[in-house]
């Protein structure tokens, strides 16, 4: 198959995952199209598929509302968020002193300032959970609060996101939602009496899976994407890119005859507020992640501007070498390193790793988890040159790269 025709497949398929089928969070019935897609190509390509299932809820928004003083106020559901109908007084808290005294019983709680200042890591998040934050939780869940309102500014490390979800959690148990900061402040200016809360949102259990298909025995390259995307947009480089990336590879090691074994996977939870993917990958590794010579991970990449760039973790001198090399040959320079993706479970495990991305991570960032994240950001022939430099690299860290390598 010729350089076009591997074009014309990545455009088939990203326009496929991103317009068919849509935003992708996990429990979603779009998150379920976009697994069994996966699924079924990879059986295609001569794969063995299996599925790492995990439990779940599916998350609907149908929006909030909130007045006071007569006046109604632009406001958000708080991601996850349990739903409400409340009529009651207000509170407020601008510091973790003003919260430890608080007694906000049969009250909305309204927090801004130095409260509102950070996301507040998920109170079960497996991978990292500071203690100070710890506190801030514990005290808002003891506040007696019907509901919690933020009031924030504009914060550059959520994409710019103004206002942005101090609270993004479906494990804390407070219905939530935010604004910006100057409704909050014409809130309080306006309160002299009660406000009125609804947040109708409502979840419900279902499960999800991660996909793996498998080719060949030995030693482990694995390979992985995550699937899933937030509600915004419709994932475009934030993951489908990564996706179709995997799925590319697929489909040009089809009749490949491999000296190691190549494990494909499509991670679902990266974009979850607590990685349940990420927890079952390791979970159903466990014991096993030693004999993985090399993970990995696409997250970002093809973006129509700038280049396509690669960082290694753990790599030693001589993978490092042939890793360059391949990605140099196809046009893919190296870059900063990154710690935010999929390939950090790898690395805190001692698996050494490559991560591909797209070279300018901040015009990334302004564009994953918003409505400007779609399929058009993307140039379907980057996917093509990301999915040919790896599997050159696998060729060559398998000893049959005349056999493998499609270029």
């Amino acid at each position: 198959m010729e350089r076009d025709d591997y074009c014309a497949m990545a455009e088939t398929l990203l326009l496929t995952i991103c317009d068919s089928i849509g935003a992708r969070p996990v429990g979603s019935r779009e998150n379920r199209d976009a697994t069994e897609l996966f699924s079924a190509w990879l059986e295609e390509c001569g794969f063995k598929v299996s599925h790492q299932v995990f439990d779940c809820f599916d998350w609907t928004d149908h929006g909030t509302m909130l007045e006071a003083g007569g006046e109604v106020f632009e406001i958000f559901t708080g991601p996850w968020s349990a739903g409400v109908d409340f009529q009651g007084g207000l509170k407020v808290a601008s510091s973790l002193e003003e919260l430890e005294g608080i007694d906000a019983s049969d009250s909305v709680l309204l927090i801004r300032d130095g409260l509102a200042a950070e996301q507040l890591i998920p109170k079960n998040f497996p991978f990292y959970n500071p203690v100070e934050q710890r506190r801030t939780i514990a005290l808002l869940e003891g506040s007696g609060a019907a509901a919690i309102l933020a009031a924030t500014g504009c914060k550059m490390e959520v994409n710019g996101a103004y206002p942005f979800p101090v609270i993004e959690d479906g494990d804390f148990p407070i219905p939530n939602a935010y604004m910006t900061d100057s409704e909050g402040q014409r809130l309080v200016e306006m309160c002299d009496g009660g406000v009125s809360l609804r947040i109708d949102s409502s979840s419900v259990p279902t499960r999800a899976c991660n996909v793996v298909g498998r080719k060949g025995d030995g030693v482990r390259i694995l390979l992985m994407a995550h699937i899933d995307s937030r509600s915004e947009g419709s994932g475009a480089i934030d993951n489908a890119a990564g996706v179709v990336a995997l799925m590319l590879v697929a489909e040009m090691l089809q009749d490949s005859d491999l000296g190691l074994a190549v494990e494909i996977v499509a991670v679902n939870g990266e974009d979850h507020y607590a990685n349940p993917g990420e927890v079952q990958l390791l979970q159903e590794n466990e014991g096993r992640l030693g004999d993985i010579i090399l993970g990995i991970n696409i997250d970002g990449a093809g973006y129509r501007h700038g280049d396509t760039a690669f960082s290694l973790y753990g790599v030693d001198d001589a993978q490092s070498i042939i890793a360059r090399e391949e990605m140099a040959a196809h046009g893919i320079i190296e870059g900063d390193q990154w710690r935010q993706g999929d390939h950090s479970l790898l690395v805190q495990n001692g698996v050494p790793a490559l991560a591909l991305t797209s070279a300018d991570l901040i015009e990334i960032m302004s564009i994953a988890h918003s409505p400007d994240d779609v399929s058009d950001v993307v140039d379907p022939c980057r996917l093509v040159d990301v999915a040919g430099a790896v599997v050159a690299l696998i060729g060559r860290l398998s000893g049959k790269a005349q056999s493998i390598n499609p270029s």
